[in-house]
């Protein structure tokens, strides 16, 4: 008899679904295995017998006994059907195991970039197969349509015929004439329609009816014919496109002079609100973080605030126990890195400040917590919270450096990070195809161009290398490398000096900037003592060490910079429009250029190579020199300037007013008495050419013979008069304090000590032989005390005319010193436009027959009252304001109108 051979049911089942059914060939069975097949009744399975053995028999009965034997020993009875309901649930398992895959799929490739780049392909590959469809139909009407879905070998070798020869599209879809999408841009595509079959093949009804959609795309010569032959053609499509010639054969990345233009702009932006500012010094510290790293952007984009730190490199060629200062930035994840494992990228000072990344984050982080003023993170860990275990959750580890939003917990997402560097692009007229990874391939560059290794260079980008020691044994950073990203000679460790890292910042601006962190370092002490090891964090303490050495590198680099860039917005804040960092900045340039001078000519006659390695001791010690120098003469300012006062206070009792005889010789006996032992000035103070702060800009009412501190001199003038040192900051040179003494009589005799002791005025140098140097006043329209409160249109008329609380008139202000008191100050240019259309208003209606500036007020306020809540225009001043300056309709001449009626 024959043995029948049974199926597992869940090969029935896939042969179901999948519609294969055994070929004719596959039918065939030995005649040994002929008889009834499995769905027969009564079929049974006789295993444990070979078709190849042969049996010896005496008789029939011998053969009848053995086959009952058999059948008896080897009879399996087929397994019962799978009941209905539990079927039901094996569905219901494996459709939410799928579902949970794709959920995980797409929370590994969100804010990449590769999302929303595969979902366009996969739309243009939709619209196209359905238009393909439409028209094969039209040419042939017994053609049957198909549908997109599913994705297989066939459809996606028609759709990249179509790709790889229609032109490139504009952002808003149309196309460009004489061009051609580009070989990544087909690599892309085909990934895209890749993924989104693999994706499917196992769950979508669709795809597991059809066995050719479960064939992977790239294993068939059709669609790698088309993927080889893209890339083999992109130097022809480059070429007919012109754009290798236009662009540049280097132009995926930057070259230095074009990093300096982006980074400048920047720094130079004058009008910036402080959300622009801050954006400013964010979107140039991620430029300069990945130009300086080779982090890729979407590396860039996942770094947190507890992904930095700094460490102290060794540099035995300068000296077996010199170090220099690096900043660390760590990721787990990214395309160079899918297992977890923990990478560390790092970046030395740039020898042009420029191009600093570490200045450029310090110059962020101060744009955080002091310009926008972010508030400082909670770094306590949360014990109540079951997240953390038993150490506590630690929340500001979750804190991204350079969130996508106000909620610092969100990452910035690709379109966001590419938008912004487009911008920054464009304003500079840089055409690179590189956008967020620009940066990476200029440290690269940059590294091989200083004569940094093959080897070096990978390791400092993290880009792969043969063997496991790099990755699993390999901690120390790559020197060489850093030493060459930040234009040093990277085979020469002795060639890395920064000549401002030697200028010593006062102490009263180091604990200006982050003020809290000596609380956080106190904090985490009193938490480690009292929870033991639990309440230790070394990544906190390493964050605030970090923030520590930004400090002064903020302070160095912004005195260097303060000078080629004195309008960038950021140096409008304290401590950097406070006169001891501009007598820092000023003293630092000084100092700076003098040393450098003094190492070139010491070094002419020497040989390059040696030059080259004293460069750095030679140009240190000079510096160290020139600061010496410098407070030596600044004793020899302050006892000439103690001098001069003094002089001058005598001249005051003797000549004076009563009063101003008797305040005079109080000082006079306080100078000579009580503060004799006052001491000099730790730095020297030196003409001084920036800004001073317009926090002080606000009425000051208090007694103006009262100083500041004990060793601030009242200021004497040359006619007798004293004011506060705030006032008039006078330099401590001789020749430069007599300039600005002269200045002040030509003030005084002009307006008057009275109303000039209202105001400060910092010492403006001219910028050109046209100008000369004056005392420019600092001034902030007026406005009535409280919250949001906005002046009359009389007030606003008064301020204009005779000046509010004693100081001087907005008229005055224009008249002598045009609009250059208002420093470019975008908020002052716009109030002072808004108050001009109320001052033209009045003089046109004080213009007209028997009208005069009373009048003219009067009919303002009785007929436009101001507030008036039912009338939009004069809810307040700035609605009326407003209403004069739309566009839609004449203010002015309507109330000029209505003036006609008056009597």
């Amino acid at each position: 008899m024959g043995i029948a051979r049974v199926e597992s049911p869940e090969k029935r089942r896939f042969e179901a679904l999948s519609d294969h059914t055994p070929s004719p060939i596959a039918r065939k069975r030995p005649r040994f295995e002929s008889g009834p097949g499995p769905d027969v009744p009564g079929a049974l399975t006789l295993s444990g017998l070979s078709n190849e053995t042969f049996y010896a028999f005496d008789n029939v009965n011998d053969i009848d006994n053995l086959a009952v034997d058999q059948v008896q020993t080897h009879l399996h009875v087929p397994e019962a059907p799978t009941p209905p309901s539990l079927q039901h649930q094996l569905d219901a398992l494996q459709r939410q195991s799928h579902e949970n895959r794709l959920a995980n799929q797409e929370d590994s490739v969100s804010g990449k970039g590769t999302e929303s780049a595969y979902a366009r392909h996969i739309k243009n590959y939709v619209a196209f197969w359905v238009e393909d469809q439409a028209r094969r139909q039209e040419e042939n009407p017994l053609w049957i349509a198909m549908n997109a879905h599913p994705i297989t070998v066939t459809k996606a070798a028609i759709f990249l015929e179509h790709e790889t020869t229609r032109n490139k599209c504009t952002p808003d879809g149309r196309p460009i004439a004489g061009t051609r999408v580009g070989a990544e841009s087909i690599k892309q595509c085909i990934s895209a329609l890749e993924s989104y079959r693999y994706n499917h093949c196992n769950s979508d009804p669709e795809y597991l009816s059809d066995p050719q959609s479960q064939l992977p795309l790239r294993s068939d010569a059709r669609i790698t014919t088309y993927e080889s032959n893209a890339q083999a053609k992109e130097p022809q499509r480059l070429t007919e496109a012109q754009e290798l010639k236009a662009f540049g054969a280097a132009s995926d990345t930057y070259t230095q002079e074009e990093l300096i233009r982006i980074s400048s702009s920047f720094l130079d932006q004058r009008h910036g609100t402080k959300p622009q500012t801050h954006l400013a010094m964010r979107d140039r510290c991620m430029i300069l973080i990945s130009a300086a790293t080779a982090f890729r952007g979407d590396n860039v984009r996942r770094l947190l605030l507890s992904d930095l730190y700094s460490r102290d490199v060794p540099m035995v060629e300068i000296g077996l126990n010199a170090k220099v200062m690096a900043l660390v930035l760590m990721s787990d994840q990214g395309k160079t890195n899918t297992t977890g494992r923990i990478d560390e990228q790092a970046a030395f000072r740039h020898r042009l400040p420029e191009l600093c990344p570490i200045g450029a984050l310090g110059f962020y982080l101060f744009s955080k917590f002091h310009v926008v003023n972010n508030s400082i993170p909670n770094f306590a860990p949360d014990y109540e919270d079951p997240r953390g275990g038993g150490i506590g959750l630690r929340s500001w580890y979750q804190i991204h450096l350079f969130p996508g939003s106000k909620d610092d917990m969100t990452e910035m997402t690709y379109e966001n990070h590419r938008k912004r560097v487009n911008t920054a692009h464009v304003l500079n007229e840089i055409s690179i195809r590189k956008v967020t990874h620009a940066g990476r391939p200029f440290a690269a560059m940059t590294a091989r161009e200083h004569r940094a290794t093959s080897d070096d260079t990978k390791a400092l980008g993290n880009w792969s290398q043969n063997g496991s020691f790099r990755k699993c044994y390999d901690t120390a950073l790559p020197t060489d490398a850093m030493l060459a990203a930040a234009s040093f000679n990277g085979r020469r460790q002795d060639s890395y000096f920064i000549p401002r890292d030697q200028l010593a910042p006062p102490q009263e601006l180091l604990t200006s900037i982050f003020p809290w962190v000596e609380d956080e370092q106190s904090s985490l002490q009193d938490r480690q003592a009292s929870h033991g090891r639990n309440g230790g964090d070394v990544t906190l303490r390493k964050f605030l060490d970090l923030l520590c050495c930004l400090r002064r590198i903020i302070l160095q680099d912004a005195a260097v910079l303060s000078h080629k860039f004195p309008s960038c917005s950021i140096f409008a804040y304290a401590p950097f429009n406070t006169p001891v960092f501009r007598t820092f900045a000023a003293t630092s340039s000084l100092i700076i250029n003098n040393a450098e001078q003094q190492a070139r000519h010491q070094l002419s006659s020497v040989p390059s190579n040696i030059a080259q390695s004293l460069h750095g001791i030679i140009t240190s010690n000079n510096i160290m020199q020139e600061q010496a120098r410098q407070e030596i003469q600044s004793h020899g300012f302050h006892v000439t300037n103690k001098l001069q006062d003094v002089e001058a206070l005598i001249r005051v009792c003797l000549t004076g007013s009563h009063a101003a005889r008797r305040q005079a010789t109080a000082l006079l006996i306080d100078r000579t008495g009580a503060q004799t032992s006052t001491s000099s000035p730790g730095t020297p103070l030196l003409p001084a050419e920036q800004p001073i702060s317009p926090a002080s800009l606000a009425c000051n009412d208090a007694n103006p013979f009262e100083g500041t501190s004990s060793d601030r001199s009242m200021v004497v003038s040359l006619t007798g008069h004293l004011y506060a040192p705030i006032t008039f900051p006078l330099s401590e040179e001789p020749s430069q304090r007599s300039k600005q003494l002269a200045a002040l009589e030509i003030l005084e005799k002009k307006y008057g000590a009275e109303r000039l002791r209202h105001h400060t005025f910092e010492w403006r140098r001219a910028r050109s032989q046209k100008q000369s140097d004056e005392w420019l006043p600092f001034y902030l329209y007026w406005k009535p005390p409280g919250k949001d409160n906005s002046p009359s249109i009389e007030e606003i008329w008064n301020e204009w005319t005779v000046g509010m609380d004693g100081q001087l008139s907005v008229r005055d202000l224009n008249t002598g010193w045009d609009a250059r008191w208002r420093r470019d100050n975008g908020a002052l240019k716009t109030e002072a436009g808004r108050r001009k259309k109320i001052i033209a208003l009045i003089d046109k209606l004080s213009a007209k027959p028997n009208w005069n500036y009373t009048v003219a007020l009067r009919f303002l306020n009785e007929k436009y009252p101001i507030p008036t809540p039912s009338v939009t225009y004069l809810r307040t001043t700035r609605a009326f304001t407003d209403y004069l300056q739309s566009t839609k309709h004449n203010g002015i001449q309507e109330v000029l109108e209505a003036s006609k009626l008056y009597i």
